[in-house]
């Protein structure tokens, strides 16, 4: 049987690693003085769900959902089919949107490419 992804699963650990240093290599290109004497630009944080994991940024002054991953293989009235590890844009701070932007299986940061989370589909 396959496990849930957790916080310590080694391949979450491994995504939200490379994800937080897109954030930070990409806001540092924008604004180095602004960025320059802090470790974070934007802080990555992950709060476990039963079916998903929300992954949520803090700039320092506000919160926000920035990506939503699947823990186990499911299938949800609102999403349909969704595979573990799937990495799904926010439909809103509690929702997760249709269609997979990636895997975090995949390795590196798995569909996401911007510093404001998973891209559109095209």
């Amino acid at each position: 049987m396959v496990q849930k992804i957790n916080l310590n699963t080694p391949e979450f650990v491994a995504w939200m690693a490379a994800c937080q240093e897109l954030v930070d290599t990409q806001l540092r290109a924008g604004s180095p003085d602004y960025y320059a004497d802090r470790e974070h630009t934007h802080v990555l944080s992950a709060e476990a769900g039963g079916k998903f994991i929300r992954i949520v940024t803090d700039n320092g002054t506000q919160r926000s959902s920035w990506a939503f991953i699947a823990r186990e293989d499911s299938v949800t009235k609102a999403l349909g089919m969704v595979k573990r590890g799937d990495v799904h844009k926010c439909a809103s701070w509690k929702a997760p949107a249709r269609h997979a932007r990636g895997s975090i299986l995949n390795g590196g940061t798995g569909g996401v490419t911007q510093w404001t989370g998973p891209s559109y589909i095209r």
